[in-house]
């Protein structure tokens, strides 16, 4: 009989800067995720058309690309979008859950909160 193969829950990551985008891939590698990270607008748009089992928007992520990204990445999966807020600024109604991520924790526990790891 055979076992069931644990699966790594993948994340599309987008962020504008560059630090943010290392920074987030590295938590969400700590915390058991497979990160794939896009940097700007012409990578994200290729890597919107990846697998993934989550699609985050950093808040370095103008609104408007992300309403289009969002519109990409729907046009073949059905994933969550977690959309990172600047402070005051509105979820759009295209992203599952918006957030004011001030600290690496509350970011981790957002992406906890939608995507738990497999045990």
């Amino acid at each position: 009989m055979r076992g069931k193969v644990a699966r790594t829950e993948r994340v599309l990551c987008i962020s504008w800067e560059p630090n943010l985008a290392i920074t987030r891939r590295m938590l969400l590698g700590r915390a058991g995720y497979e990160v794939i990270s896009a940097l700007g607008e012409a990578e994200a748009r290729l890597l919107c058309m990846d697998d993934a089992d989550l699609m985050v928007l950093g808040h370095s992520v103008p609104q408007d690309k992300k309403q289009i990204l969002i519109e990409l990445f729907r046009r073949h999966s059905p994933a969550p979008v977690l959309s990172l807020l600047r402070a005051g600024q509105r979820k759009l109604p295209q992203a599952t859950v918006a957030v004011e991520a001030v600290q690496p924790e509350d970011f981790i526990q957002a992406v906890r909160n939608i995507l738990p790891l497999s045990a």
